[in-house]
């Protein structure tokens, strides 16, 4: 296949997109990454599972880089468990760190949610920009190969990349991408058109779109798409439309919360359980040892594992056999225990039922899709209201929030506010339930989506002599599948109820 370097100079002659003949879709993912491929003729799509080390439908996105950061020595599985067999010696003769730099998870900086401590660790000489344009090269290497195999005159300027990102990535973030494309040799001036984005729970949802019909679903019927990566998930509820289209019901909701985080779960067991110095000292010293052992829970363990108690046998890790260095660094009471396991650490079901469950319990919370409140009235302001709301008696409707669009909430979560009557001789309280996108409303306007979700009534008809000391308390109640809305006489207790339909993002 011929390849192209990046011109010095921008060129006029712009590739029409009528001479892609092949499609390449690339899921560069913050654990994993991996490719697949279509001829623009045929509806046959190739997953590529040739990698590095391993044949599997994705290698791992990690580089192994010299200690000065400008050499590339290994990528994908080989890059974690290289220099395994080396660092054993270096620890007896040495006992000083491995030169070469481990670095992963690099995609998250990208992510503009997350602190700078949050993000993960690169070396002082090495930038994460540099580490993708890295990792892609290594990756159109392989995408070169494989298609000049496959189609030998096939020209990588007949090649449409779709390159599958976050869907919260924003222009500026994409823009990164697209830049780091280009670098790594991916596209040139001449083929800037030639990227294309798709977000990754629209990827998908078109998968789903492709098996609909061996699951029963048909037109109309609602389905939820769960998209677990290795450090995110997303989630969005899709409906089957004519023309084999797909609506999306829900806005997506995702977080951090992916396969990843399991791994650490057991990483903190294995360190609560060895001692978190030794635990640091074979992450310093014997970094291959570390990812070796995590691997060996993945492959055995994690990937097996269905939550049914009655399936599941507790796991052995012996260490002489996975991770000896480890044994080094063990001292105290941990030592003595182990050895009188002989070194074998033994992972229960509870135990592992309760790492998944950290990540799970994150991934299933429930969310607000709306911002929540109630109408009230008040005096209008000249100086502040806006003059178009304002009500023949000198009043205007305004929006009090109860809760906000975004809120993480449990079952049976109440959210409530305590109101007294507007006018001393007022007999009723009408409270009427807002929501709206909008994330601090201040008026109650045909504005964001706002509309009324629905009303409630309750009587003050006793105790007029108080005047407006009659206070009501209302609120909501997020129940499992609806709202209740309640108001409460302070006074005498009487208590009136509705229920309203939930919307919630899981």
């Amino acid at each position: 296949m011929n390849s192209f370097h990046r011109p010095t100079s921008f060129t006029s002659f712009i590739a029409p997109l009528e001479d892609i003949r092949a499609v390449v879709g690339i899921d560069f993912g913050t654990t994993f990454s991996g490719f697949a491929y279509a001829n623009k003729i045929s509806s046959v799509i190739d997953l590529h599972t040739q990698w590095p080390g391993k044949e599997r439908e994705k290698t791992n996105t990690v580089l192994l880089y010299d200690n000065s950061c400008r050499e590339v020595l290994k990528w994908g599985e080989p890059a974690l468990t290289f220099g395994q067999k080396k660092n054993k010696k270096s620890i007896k003769e040495l006992g000083s760190p491995q030169s070469p730099h481990v670095i992963e998870r690099f995609k998250l900086h990208l992510d503009e949610k997350l602190s700078i401590g949050e993000k993960p660790w690169l070396p002082q000489n090495l930038n994460y920009k540099r580490a993708i344009i890295d990792y892609l090269k290594k990756m159109k290497g392989v995408i070169e190969n494989t298609l000049d195999k496959r189609w030998p005159d096939l020209k990588l300027t007949q090649v449409l990349f779709v390159l599958c990102v976050p869907a919260e990535w924003g222009p500026h973030t994409k823009a990164i991408m697209r830049d780091c494309a280009y670098e790594a040799e991916l596209l040139n001036e001449s083929i800037e058109s030639h990227l294309e984005f798709t977000t990754e729970p629209e990827a998908a949802a078109l998968h789903c779109l492709s098996s609909i019909q061996e699951h029963g679903l048909t037109v109309g019927d609602t389905f939820l798409v769960v998209d677990c990566g290795g450090g995110t998930v997303d989630l969005t509820m899709r409906t089957i439309q004519m023309g084999n289209k797909l609506n999306e019901e829900t806005e997506r909701t995702g977080d951090l919360c992916g396969g990843t985080f399991v791994d650490q779960e057991f990483i903190n067991f294995i360190g609560r359980t060895v001692g978190f110095n030794a635990l640091q000292r074979l992450r310093t010293y014997a970094y291959g040892e570390l990812q070796i052992l995590v691997i060996s829970f993945c492959d055995q363990i994690k990937h097996r594992f269905t939550g049914d108690p009655d399936e599941y046998e507790t796991a052995e890790f012996d260490l002489q056999d996975i991770c000896p260095s480890l044994i080094n660094y063990i001292t105290g009471a941990e030592k003595t225990i182990l050895e009188n396991s002989e070194w074998v650490i033994e992972l229960d079901f509870k135990t592992l039922k309760k790492m998944f469950d950290i990540v799970i319990n994150k991934i299933i919370s429930r969310i607000l899709k709306w911002t929540y409140g109630v109408e009230v009235k008040a005096n209008f302001d000249i100086c502040n209201d806006p003059l178009e709301l304002r009500t023949i008696d000198n009043k205007i409707w305004k929006f009090d929030l109860l809760a906000v669009r975004g809120t993480n909430v449990s079952v049976n979560q109440k959210f409530c506010k305590e109101y007294k009557p507007l006018n001393p001789e007022q007999t009723m309280a009408v409270f009427k339930v807002y929501i709206t996108t909008e994330y601090q409303p201040k008026y109650i306007k045909n504005e964001n989506g706002m509309r009324l979700l629905g009303t409630l009534k309750i009587t003050l008809s006793k105790w007029l002599s108080r005047g407006r000391d009659r206070p009501v308390e209302f609120g909501l109640t997020f129940g499992t599948m609806e709202i209740k809305a309640t108001a409460k006489n302070k006074l005498t207790n009487e208590t009136c109820h509705t229920t309203f339909e939930l919307d919630i993002k899981r």
